[in-house]
């Protein structure tokens, strides 16, 4: 019964760390399901994250197949005697012919789409990309597993799409708040789990630098 109590209470933690810039990032072109590198600026963030990284001693690191993702928890765990396991559905939204493309360009080619897109009709699909609908439920897919994850501290390195949609699944908020709640390149948020539920330990993005 002891040992019953002791594995009830045990809390869990969650971070989910965002890549290092890309060339995308700097130029602000939309890029999901695209396969960038880091920008160089991208590897000097993803080394700095290495300390941080450590101290939170993982048991279990996951990531994004996509390169910019893969090379940010490399970089950022090489001190660690862990392999990082690959999640497809970890990747970012494939935002179809939007994607390497500036919000002004899709203002001017795809007027009607973008408004849908920030009315958050739920019926809206990126153009030859992915629908809304089947975004969202991969991160809800995405969430149940992190829940479902027997590790006592797991990092997730991933990108904004899918860490802005989680936040609002975790804080209870419409997904018409994610923008808001986007994180920096190579910043990260700690969660907790205690009896199933997913809690914000700190309710700011840190960086390797500790900002």
């Amino acid at each position: 019964m002891h040992g019953l109590l002791e594995s009830q209470i045990k809390m869990k933690r969650v971070t989910l760390i965002r890549h290092g810039v890309t060339i995308a990032n700097l130029k602000k072109f939309y890029a999901g399901a695209t396969d960038l590198p880091l920008a160089p600026e991208g590897e000097r963030q993803a080394e700095a994250l290495a300390k941080r990284v450590k101290a939170m001693r993982p048991d279990k690191i996951l990531s994004s197949p996509l390169k910019r993702a893969q090379d940010t928890a490399r970089i950022a765990t090489s001190g660690i005697n862990l392999d990082i396991e690959l999640d497809n559905d970890l990747r970012e939204v494939d935002f179809g012919k939007w994607e390497n493309k500036s919000y002004s360009e899709l203002v001017r080619d795809y007027k009607e789409e973008v408004d849908r897109w920030f009315s958050w009709d739920p019926d809206f699909g990126f153009p030859d990309g992915e629908s809304y609908k089947g975004f969202s439920k991969r991160v809800r897919g995405v969430m149940e597993m992190i829940v479902d994850e027997e590790a006592d501290s797991l990092i997730v390195f991933t990108h904004g799409g899918v860490i802005g949609h989680l936040m609002c699944l975790i804080l209870g908020l419409g997904f018409q708040n994610q923008f808001s709640l986007l994180a920096p390149p190579a910043s990260f948020v700690t969660l907790e789990q205690n009896n199933g539920a997913l809690e914000l330990k700190e309710s700011r993005w840190e960086t390797g630098s500790g900002n």
